[in-house]
């Protein structure tokens, strides 16, 4: 059955139309005489089936005696299709001369991709690679991966391992830099300050010596810990004459403190309603050019919320197509209104408030207290003002380094 579709295909065969007062009569005398139909189709008064090409003239006679009227509607197979391409020469050329651009094309590395740099510029791996064979233009088989591999690492200061991968028109470097020991640690400031007024609850010196104890009261830029004076140390030697060497202050100062906001919350409040209507905007970019296929810039009514969705053609040999559809759903929005209680009012204001707080709070705070109370605000809304006290390290370390005696006064 297969073996005689693709003979058929390829010696070419006619669908035929027959029309007559007897087709029955038309088709058994076609059969009995040797004819070859096949996909025969009955309609109201007219036959269609498919024939050899050579049956066509032969029928004739069998036409006539049953007063049919026999003509082609189609012809098919190959010969017929040799002949199509044949009138269109210069298509086949063009399309040929297409497959051989874009199979030379491929043949060459045109990208090439730096990854897994930090501290050398993919500009360095770049332009090595280049001295060593690989760079646009080259074609793929020149690019020997194993020799890249070996050789990149002695030419870039700072990289110890390199991996090539070719990805059809494009290449990736992969690159491991090498683990510097890090910079030496500089040595710690001296004194340790407030960094916010508080009141200072715990305070642990693990090196130096405490200027506050637990209870007492401070203000932005108060000392909290000082280094002490040793004459174990060296003095350095860019240190004043008259300067004692001070070890630094290390410790930690946790103190109270207080953090406020407000919130005001109409009572009517402004919701917004879907009316269920929507309209649809879709543009076709190719490029840096932007054509409107369906809809206009702007929907049909006052506002909206809108829902994009893009979609890119997929890319061909790692090539991407610079083709995008951008589909905008606008869904209309009517808006309405809603009576709130003093209390929801106060509920939702008391949540906003302290959503500012707690965007601001540093990390390791510890909440101790949250207070809120209703202030007098507008009339026909409710403000809110929430109060949070925490406990956090309020500790800033300083930047002085020794200090110098005080000359002792004259009298």
């Amino acid at each position: 059955m297969l073996l005689g579709r693709l003979w058929r295909f390829l010696a070419g065969y006619l669908v035929v139309s027959v029309q007559g007062p007897f087709l029955e009569r038309f088709l058994n005398l076609a059969i009995k005489r040797g004819f070859a139909v096949w996909q025969i189709e009955r309609q109201e008064h007219e036959l269609r089936l498919r024939m050899e090409i050579e049956d066509f003239f032969a029928i004739r006679p069998v036409a006539r005696l049953t007063h049919a009227r026999v003509r082609i509607v189609r012809r098919a197979g190959l010969p017929f299709i040799a002949m199509r391409l044949q009138r269109r020469r210069a298509l086949m050329a063009s399309a040929l001369f297409f497959c051989i651009v874009l199979y030379t094309l491929s043949s060459f590395i045109w990208f090439v991709d730096v990854r897994g740099t930090e501290t050398v510029t993919p500009e360095t791996v770049v332009v090595a690679a280049a001295g060593l064979g690989l760079k646009p233009g080259v074609l793929r088989w020149q690019v020997d991966e194993q020799f890249l591999e070996n050789e990149l690492p002695k030419l870039v200061r700072g990289v110890s391992w390199v991996g090539i991968t070719r990805r059809g028109t494009r290449v990736v470097v992969e690159v491991v830099e090498k683990e510097l020991p890090p910079p030496p640690a500089l040595a710690p400031p001296v004194r340790i300050f407030a960094r916010k007024d508080a009141l200072i609850t715990h305070i642990l010196a693990i090196n130096g010596v405490a200027v506050v104890e637990p209870g007492d009261t401070v203000a932005a830029g108060d000392l909290l810990l000082r280094g002490y004076l040793t004459g174990e140390a060296p003095v350095p030697t860019d240190a004043p004459e008259s300067a004692a060497f001070i070890s630094p202050a290390e410790g930690t100062v946790r103190g109270r403190v207080w953090y406020g906001e407000e919130a005001v919350v109409p009572l009517i409040q402004r919701i917004p309603i879907q009316t269920g209507r929507q309209y649809r905007v879709t543009t076709l970019k190719i490029g840096q050019k932007e054509i409107m296929l369906t809809g206009r810039n702007k929907p049909p009514f006052a506002h909206g919320q809108q829902r994009i969705e893009r979609r890119s053609l997929p890319g061909w040999r790692s090539i991407q197509i610079p083709v995008e559809t951008t589909i905008i759903t606008w869904s209309e929005i009517i808006f309405g209104t809603e009576r709130l209680t003093p209390e929801q009012a106060r509920e939702r204001a008391r949540a906003e408030a302290y959503g500012k707080i707690a965007t601001s709070l540093p990390a390791g705070a510890n909440i101790l207290r949250v207070m809120d109370r209703v202030v007098e605000g507008e009339q026909g809304s409710v403000t809110v003002r929430v109060t949070v006290e925490v406990e956090e390290e309020i500790g800033m370390p300083g930047e002085e380094k020794w200090v110098v005696p005080e000359e002792p006064a004259q009298t």
